[in-house]
């Protein structure tokens, strides 16, 4: 097999490698460029233990202290054990008076405790190495600093030394496990300890964060590091969407933006649906596109169909399924101009639509849509306009006898006519707004739209919006996927995309619950095309009301609806929220509803007093209490909301 040269980032490399090298020739330290290193090796440990017996070193001020262990499974501790057991028997029987007897009956019953424990009660023996790293500026300062911590070790009852000439083997032996430092030149046998004496030694609840290929995003309560790779695939973590809830001046916005930011910065795709306009600073500083959806910027065909289904697992596309999940959307689109219209009247309209599409001969045959170009590969303007649709619908009510079709036919007339006269400018028209698929980061500004059209019309632009970035994000992932199935990129190499949708509950709650399918749709499919939707928002009860007194269908069906899209999503984060969000345990409100038993009580109760930027982050099954951690010079990008 041919190997393939790889392209090397030249300026890269010389910006990030290490500079100033190290000399290792004086068998007391190592020359690190800029500072002086050794290593103080910890050989031989208190013969008594308290509870915390180790904190003392590991809360040595200025120094980097690493604690390995690894099993020893070549030693028969059990056997060794007995024999000294036996030795020290026969010393007993030997011994010249009572306090000689004392001193080693002290010893012989830790020594038949932990032979009992071993054979017995699963107890292991594990290799322990405690090194205490010393930096300085100057020879002097280091030699200084080392006799300090030496003494401070020393009167804890430990026994420690720098072990000359082996500078270089203890500095390489803080980049490995116990176990790989075996290998290294000066390798030695560790520190033999039981695992109980382990567990005394310091408090195990430290939790953290650090996936492979993690940035850093803060730290935990218990002060682990949180390095955090949204894109990481292992056994409990298989999809990357991620929701974000907070109350009003709890940082959601500044993590979201640390977010965006994480995932532009390593050339992965984003788009953002911003409603404030408060990401426009974030993306002009990333070389991004901010983009207005008010018409100025270019305009979206309702009616255009996107590649937007894929053949089970593959790249391919379906056209079938595409022109299904198209006409799926008209009926939402309808029913959010028109929010008074019913499901049928909406699924009618579709029908319309599917009509319109078959006379002007953009379908094929009626079974299998063999006519090429696909439906789903027209340019721009070979699709129909509102106009187009409405003059069809027209000529239809016209020839119609039956009085409920012809009542429908009425209903979708009036109301597409209504959308033309006022708003034809925004929907009457064939795309022109650009796909921006040579552009990383676009952010599509809603504060315009907002300011200027009423409600179901920024639901509908946003809407349409949606559906074409998803096209961009898919057609992305479609070629990274391809570049993967034939082994010509990595998984750590691929490119992602990310889909930012701010303040989502004015989009997607129970009064539009038809808009979830979607959601659920990209969210289901997006996993495959390395891709994932990040939902943001500080209204949790408008998205999911309880739904304890609903009683009629559709809305309880809503309600299942929206939390699915919850239980699609991998990660969840959840910064402050108000008592009255969470409720008690009696009398559960909706963050207790749909966390469930994730969180103890104890847990539940902290949220309302949560800092700003404190948070309680769900990455599946596991969780952390964690700070969210912004740099000055992040601060001064994000500007607002920070």
């Amino acid at each position: 097999m041919k190997l393939k040269k790889l392209d090397l980032d030249q300026h890269f490399v010389f910006k990030t490698q290490s500079a100033g090298g190290i000399d290792t020739r004086n068998e007391l330290y190592l020359n690190m460029g800029d500072h002086y290193m050794t290593t103080i090796h910890i050989f031989d440990i208190p013969e008594e233990f308290s509870d915390f017996w180790l904190t003392g070193i590991t809360e040595i001020p200025g120094v980097t202290t690493t604690v390995d262990t690894v099993n020893n499974t070549k030693a028969d501790f059990v056997d060794n054990i007995a024999e000294a057991i036996t030795e020290l028997t026969v010393q007993l029987d030997h011994a010249k008076n009572i306090a000689d007897s004392d001193e080693i009956q002290n010893e012989i019953d830790p020594l038949r405790s932990l032979s009992l424990a071993l054979r017995k009660d699963g107890e292991v023996i594990r290799q322990t190495y405690i090194r205490v790293y010393c930096y300085a500026a100057t020879r002097d300062q280091l030699e200084r600093k080392v006799n300090e911590v030496v003494k401070q070790i020393r009167k804890m009852s430990f026994k420690a030394s720098v072990f000359l000439g082996e500078g270089m083997e203890e500095y390489q032996a803080m980049f490995l496990p116990a176990g790989e430092q075996r290998y290294l030149k000066n390798a030695r046998e560790g520190i033999p300890l039981s695992g109980e004496v382990l567990g005394l030694s310091f408090a195990h609840n430290q939790t953290s964060l650090n996936d492979p290929f993690g940035s850093y995003f803060g730290y935990t309560q218990t002060g682990g590091t949180v390095y955090w790779d949204q894109f990481l695939v292992d056994k409990q973590r298989t999809y990357y969407n991620l929701f974000l809830s907070g109350d009003l001046g709890s940082g959601k916005s500044t993590q979201l933006k640390k977010i965006i930011w994480e995932r532009a910065i390593r050339s992965d795709l984003v788009r953002i649906f911003d409603r404030s306009g408060e990401f426009r600073d974030t993306v002009h500083a990333l070389g991004g596109k901010v983009v207005s959806l008010d018409g100025r910027d270019g305009t979206i065909n309702l009616l255009q169909v996107y590649p937007s289904v894929t053949v089970g697992d593959s790249n391919e596309v379906d056209p079938v399924g595409s022109y299904k999940a198209h006409l799926k959307d008209l009926s939402v689109k309808y029913r959010l101009f028109n929010h008074d219209a019913s499901g049928q009247e909406a699924q009618y309209f579709a029908t319309q639509c599917d009509g319109l599409y078959r006379q002007l001969g953009l379908l094929g045959d009626s079974i299998g849509l063999t006519q090429k170009p696909f439906i789903t590969e027209r340019d721009a303007n070979d699709y129909p306009t509102l106009s187009q649709l409405i003059d069809f619908v027209d000529q239809k009510r016209q020839n119609r006898t039956d009085d409920m079709e012809k009542k429908l036919l009425d209903h979708i007339y009036v109301t597409l006519n209504n959308l033309r006269k006022t708003y034809g400018e925004l929907f009457d028209v064939h795309s022109t707004l650009p796909d921006y698929d040579g552009e990383l980061v676009v952010s599509y500004d809603l504060s315009a739209l907002a300011d200027s059209y009423p409600e179901e019309v920024q639901d509908l632009q946003i809407y349409n919006a949606l559906i074409s970035s998803y096209n961009v994000c898919m057609k992305q992932g479609r070629i990274e996927k391809k570049a993967f199935d034939d082994g010509e990129r990595s998984l750590e190499d691929i490119h992602h995309f990310l889909l930012v949708v701010d303040e989502c509950h004015t989009l997607l709650n129970t009064n539009k619950a038809y808009v979830a399918d979607l959601f659920v749709r990209i969210m289901s499919e997006d996993r495959k095309a390395f891709g994932a939707i990040c939902l943001a928002t500080q209204r949790l009860e408008r998205m999911f009301p309880s739904g304890d007194n609903a009683q009629d269908r559709d809305t309880v069906s809503a309600i299942n609806a929206l939390r699915q899209i919850y239980t699609l999503c991998q990660y969840k984060i959840v910064l402050k929220h108000d008592a009255t969000t969470i409720g008690t345990e009696k009398n559960p409100r909706i963050l207790r509803q749909l966390l469930g038993d994730i969180l103890s009580p104890s847990e539940f109760l902290q949220i309302p007093k949560f800092d700003k930027g404190e948070a309680m982050f769900l990455l599946g099954s596991e969780k952390l209490h964690m700070h969210f951690q912004v740099t000055k010079q992040e601060l001064a990008i994000f500007k607002g909301g920070a």
